[in-house]
């Protein structure tokens, strides 16, 4: 029995005398069948050895001869894989066989291959579709193991059915060849980064320029200097003008003014020398990501006084010229600067006694910078700034978001460390800076995945005020245990839209709501894993849209949090849903991209927290 493409199971088809008394119809040959077509009635069926009824006269109109033998045959199917763009050629072998001669014939089946071709194409295609063109053994076990059990219908049988997947020599050298060749590219590629980032970590963008000089000339070095200029000016354009065109309407009228002071400078300085718009960047990003200008030195501000200096974040180039500050990376769509002062705050005198003379209060007023002639773009903020300071009260609410699985081993004692000694770092920053916190209040909610253990997958605290709940506060961070986790995705997302939802203080005079976002994985999609489980959070929403409604935006009608208090820090890999859409769409956000804990030393934990004292 050697392979065919395709045969045709009618062997002929004869139209039958009403009379045949001298050629009666006889049986068939071993092997096939006559299929009798009556005038009026199914049809007859007769295979060898059987008798035929009305063999000589009347009762049928035509007589079809039927193949019965098996015949085995070879299918060329194309399957496409996983991407679309790539196919597997199968090549798919049987053997069949009509059982049903009858059916055969009604169904009018003549190309026993086209037949067949469609159906297999379509059960093969539902495996193959789930397989990577890469993955060529595993598809095709998968395929073989779907038509293991597949014997065709009543019609016609089929067996041994066997899927192999081809692969052209020639195709085969090909790819071996580009493989080769892709390899050696990427391979070569990371050589060229390596050296490039170990020079400009020892050498600046000076040595980087130079090797331009060295390799293409002056002219090509030149060019890239004035091409990088050119950008920075388009870059502090466009802002100003977004700045200037769109306002903000939940930033306070001197908070407005400093800002547009700030831009207009940027825009305006000449710069500081050649290479002045090679920026550096660190792992900060989001909305709020901006450098923070050291304080200038006023009288009174003695050496003793000034912030100390910090080493460059990992993934950061140190700049030569001196400039310790960094440029993280501009969203103007979402443009959110904390607000809060450029200069710290100047020495103010006490009130007069009311006993005391005007001219005893001008001799024996302490000295200080209201009575000195300020300089004239000073006046407006400083004294704006005066009148809103007061005698305020403000309210600080802090959420933190703790992933607890088992991959935070490592980091979970830093990030305890770093959580427990949050309030106390805040509240040295805001005495410094001549403010003290009203009320304090922070919570904990630690996640893992529901996917893996629902009863375990949240647990969180209410909000604690500090420092009188300081020891409830450490009694939950301190029992936070590493464990579960499942799959790599975590229900980060989950702990996120709780922290959302929490119950955040209303009263005082200004108030700061602070989400800290602690993970080292990617977040499941809201909704999608154990959300059935009875401890998965009902009022929460089911999609990340309608959690970033929630979180709100300028001007937003669904937002739940108070748009001019709330700020979103995340530490989180460069991951969905972290890095996009979070830190890119979502406003009043910075996102340190690192694994969490990894980017927990003092400077940086500082820099979160000048942040918030700050904005108020």
């Amino acid at each position: 029995m050697g392979e065919q493409q395709t045969y045709d199971p009618v062997l002929s088809y004869e139209e039958l005398p009403k009379w045949r008394l001298t050629s009666p119809v006889r049986s068939p040959q071993p092997g096939r069948a006559l299929v009798l077509v009556r005038e009026s009635g199914p049809s007859l069926t007769v295979r060898n050895g059987e008798e035929i009824p009305s063999s000589r006269f009347g009762a049928y109109s035509g007589m079809f001869t039927v193949d019965l033998t098996e015949h085995r045959l070879v299918l060329d199917i194309p399957l496409l894989s996983r991407d679309h763009t790539f196919s597997f050629r199968s090549r798919v072998d049987l053997v069949c066989r009509v059982a049903d001669p009858a059916q055969v014939v009604d169904r009018g089946i003549r190309d026993m291959s086209e037949t067949l071709f469609d159906y297999l194409r379509k059960t093969l295609r539902e495996v193959s579709r789930e397989y990577d063109i890469a993955q060529f053994h595993q598809a095709e076990v998968a395929l073989n193991a779907t038509v293991a059990g597949f014997t065709g219908d009543d019609a016609v049988r089929l067996r041994a059915v066997h899927v192999e997947l081809l692969v052209d020599d020639d195709e085969i050298a090909t790819s071996g060849r580009d493989f080769r060749d892709v390899v050696r590219e990427t391979r070569l590629a990371g050589m060229r980064r390596t050296r490039h980032v170990d020079m400009i970590r020892e050498e600046g963008l000076d040595g980087l320029i130079a090797e331009i000089m060295e390799k293409e000339g002056p002219r090509a070095a030149l060019t890239w200097i004035e091409k990088n200029e050119a950008e920075k000016r388009e870059v502090r354009q466009t802002i100003m003008r977004l700045v200037l065109e769109r306002g903000d309407a939940d930033r306070e009228p001197f908070e407005q003014a400093e800002l547009e002071r700030t831009i207009l400078e940027e825009v305006l300085r000449e710069g500081d020398g050649l290479f002045d718009g090679a920026a550096r960047r660190g792992r900060l990003r989001g909305s709020l990501a901006r450098p923070v200008d050291p304080p200038a030195l006023g009288p009174g501000h003695g050496p003793e006084d000034e912030p100390r200096p910090r080493g460059a974040l990992r993934g950061e180039v140190p700049a030569r010229g001196g400039g310790g500050s960094r440029s993280p990376r501009w969203r103007p769509s979402g443009f959110r600067p904390p607000p809060g002062p450029r200069h710290p705050p100047r020495n103010r005198a006490g009130p007069a006694s009311a006993s005391t003379s005007a001219a005893a209060t001008a001799t024996a007023a302490p000295p200080d910078d209201r009575r000195r002639t300020p300089d004239k773009e000073n006046v407006p903020m400083n004294d704006a700034r005066g009148q809103y300071q007061g005698n305020l009260q403000y309210a600080v609410d802090i959420a933190l978001c703790i992933d607890a699985t088992g991959s935070m081993h490592p980091v979970l004692g830093t990030v305890k460390s770093s959580a427990l000694q949050f309030h106390q770092r805040l509240d040295d920053v805001m005495a410094k800076k001549g403010k003290s916190i009203s009320q304090l209040r922070l919570k904990v909610i630690a996640f893992r995945d529901f996917g893996d253990n629902p009863s375990d997958a949240i647990e969180e605290t209410d909000f604690l005020h500090l420092p009188a709940q300081a020891a409830d506060f450490q009694r939950f961070v301190g029992g936070i245990e590493a464990g579960g986790g499942g799959d790599i995705p975590e229900s980060g997302l989950e702990a996120l839209a709780l922290a959302i939802n929490s119950p955040w203080e209303t009263g005082l005079d200004r108030r700061r709501h602070v989400i800290v976002m602690f993970t080292d994985a990617p977040a499941h999609a809201l909704g999608t894993v154990g959300a059935d489980a009875p401890t998965y959070p009902r009022h929460i929403p089911r999609s990340l849209d309608d959690l970033f409604e929630q979180w709100g935006y300028a001007r937003s009608q669904n937002s739940v949090m108070e748009q001019s208090a709330k700020r979103l820090v995340l530490f989180a890999p460069e991951e969905a849903p972290w890095s996009d859409p979070i830190a890119e769409e979502w406003d009043l956000t910075l996102h340190f991209a690192s694994k969490a804990g990894e980017g927990l030393e003092e400077f940086e934990m500082d820099e979160i927290i000048e942040t918030i004292a700050n904005s108020l």
